[in-house]
């Protein structure tokens, strides 16, 4: 039995793959318990249901936060992820903060330089589902609404739902 120790079983693949590894090392966790596991879950996710191009993973220790980068589509621009878990309350400025100095850490990058870069937190719960949800240092225009959305009898824009 000793000489199959070096095998990853079924059981302990999460916390042998050298990504947590690698991801554990920086000592995040000793503030959050939940940071290499979330992080860890959005990699996965990013890499083998969505099919992220390009997924690397970096490392903020100002922030003492692991982030995220990737492709969601080959031709896409590169798109910053931010991994949280469920039970992480941040406020305002703490978000703002997080967006301020991944700009900071990115501002000299030619991929990121150019545009306003917008971060997605992708929130994790204890089930391993994860929402995403994109934020901005400052304020963005919405995009166009929907023109089908448009009830004019009512002169407002409304979700509309297909009945079956």
């Amino acid at each position: 039995m000793a000489q199959n120790s070096h095998l990853i079983q079924r059981k302990n693949w999460f916390e042998n793959h050298p990504q947590y590894l690698a991801i554990q090392a920086h000592g995040y966790d000793k503030d959050n318990p939940f940071t290499s596991r979330s992080a860890m879950l959005v990699y996965l996710e990013l890499c083998e249901s969505k099919h992220w191009f390009g997924v690397e993973i970096h490392f903020s220790d100002k922030l003492k936060r692991v982030y995220l980068s990737g492709k969601p589509r080959k031709k896409a621009e590169k798109e910053i992820i931010v991994p949280l878990s469920v039970n992480t309350s941040l406020t305002v400025e703490e978000i703002q903060n997080i967006v301020t100095e991944i700009q900071q850490c990115l501002r000299d990058t030619p991929e990121y330089s150019s545009r306003n870069l917008g971060v997605t937190l992708g929130i994790c719960d204890s089930d391993s589902s994860i929402v995403y949800y994109k934020v901005y240092n400052g304020l963005m225009e919405p995009g166009p609404p929907n023109a089908d959305d448009y009830d004019q009898d009512k002169d407002i824009f409304e979700v509309v739902t297909e009945k079956k």
